[in-house]
Formats: C-alpha cells, structure tokens, sequence
C-alpha cells in the first residue's frame, strides 16, 4: 500500500515536473522568436545574437519533436533554418532542414490519415517554401491529394509561387491571405494556417533584406562611378 502511494506520489511529481518543462519552453520559444523577428525585421544588418538565437530555437525545435509536439516544431525550425541561410552555416542549415522535413512530412502523414487535407497541405506548402526558398530546389507545387484541397487554399500556392518569381507583391498575397483567415476556422485549419503565416512573415523579412541589399550595392556602384 505505501508502495503504491509512493509510486503515485512520483507519478504525479513526475507529471507536475513536466508540465513546468513545456511552460518554460513555451515562454521561451515565444520569447525568441519575438527577439528573432524583431531583428530580422529591422533595417540594420543582422548581429551575431541572430545566430545565437537560431541556434536556441534549433535546439527547441529538436524538443519538440522528441515530445511528439511537431506542429509546435515548426516555427522555431523555419526561423534557424533561415538564419542559417542568412549567415550562409551551410552545415547546420542542412541539419536544421533534415529535423524540418522530417517533422512536415509526419504531420502531412498523419493529416492525410485523418482526410485532414487542408492541414496536409498546408504542411507540404511549408515544406515547399523550405525546399524552393531556402535550399533553393525544385518541389513539385501541387500534390496528388490536390483536389481535396480547398480552393482558396490552392490559390495561396499559386500566388507564392509567383511571389517567388517576382511575378506578384506581398500585398497582394495579404489580400488573399485575409481571404483565407474568414474560412480557416469553419475548415478546421485555423492552427496550421496561423503558423504558415508566421513562416510567409519571415519570408517577407528576408525579402525586405535582400531588397535593402540591392539598394545599398548599388548607391555604392553609382558612388564609385562618380568617383
């Protein structure tokens, strides 16, 4: 009997330990990530801390995952994995992509057993701006569940893709965007849409940093031809 009250005693110590570790990471990632867009999102360069912080939210992202908390995974993932890029850490790029795609494809898996396409989608969409804008390959845009998806949902596809090629604005992908958000909580795909929108923020970051780039390189080159 004294066993078995020790026993629960532990279970519950056990539990209660465990739930103090996800609020602490929780507030922690949060925190990170706040400091991490408020730092891509600024006009400067980009410090050493950004490395810093990717690396931290790297580490959380393997967290995650090991907790089966793969949705979670997803944000802090995406954010090394771009500051990687930023800083060209090509070793720990393609570390941080091997444990993103891994975490996509097994919340896609599981999306589809359910006949949960939207959500399916909308992980291989992330998945799709990881390979295409990140490591710069090719991943097919459309599916063979596609015409489970809904349409609207397509459309952002489509759009990003022409966004990628210079084709679009991000105004006009926020327009659609909004579109989306009225139908994300009748459909069920309100969780994964608000972290896709997170990813498609970072993406506009660094658009904004590549754009500051072009500037700068080039008032430097009209400089130098006057002088």
């Amino acid at each position: 009997m004294k066993n078995n009250q020790l026993n629960e005693k532990r279970d519950i110590s056990s539990l209660l330990h465990r739930i103090d570790e996800i609020k602490k990471i929780d507030e922690k990632r949060k925190k990170l990530l706040d400091t991490f867009c408020e730092e891509l999102s600024s006009r400067e360069e980009p410090s050493d801390n950004l490395i810093y912080v990717a690396d931290q939210l790297f580490e959380i992202g393997k967290f995650e995952i090991k907790h089966n908390k793969h949705s979670s995974a997803i944000l802090p993932l995406f954010a090394a994995l771009v500051t990687y890029k930023l800083f060209k850490d090509d070793e720990n790029l393609m570390k941080c992509y091997g444990y993103l795609d891994t975490c996509l494809k097994k919340f896609e898996t599981e999306a589809l057993n359910w006949h949960e396409w939207d959500n399916a989608y909308i992980s291989y969409l992330t998945l799709w701006l990881s390979k295409k804008y990140v490591l710069e390959e090719e991943l097919p845009l459309f599916p063979e569940y596609l015409n489970e998806v809904h349409p609207l949902l397509r459309e952002v596809a489509v759009r990003l893709d022409m966004f990628l090629k210079g084709e679009t604005t991000l105004a006009s992908i926020n327009e659609l965007f909004h579109e989306v958000n009225n139908i994300a909580t009748k459909y069920s795909f309100e969780k994964m849409w608000g972290i896709f929108k997170e990813v498609v923020t970072i993406i506009g970051y660094m658009h904004q940093k590549e754009m500051m780039k072009g500037v700068v390189a080039e008032e430097a080159n009209e400089e130098n031809a006057e002088i």
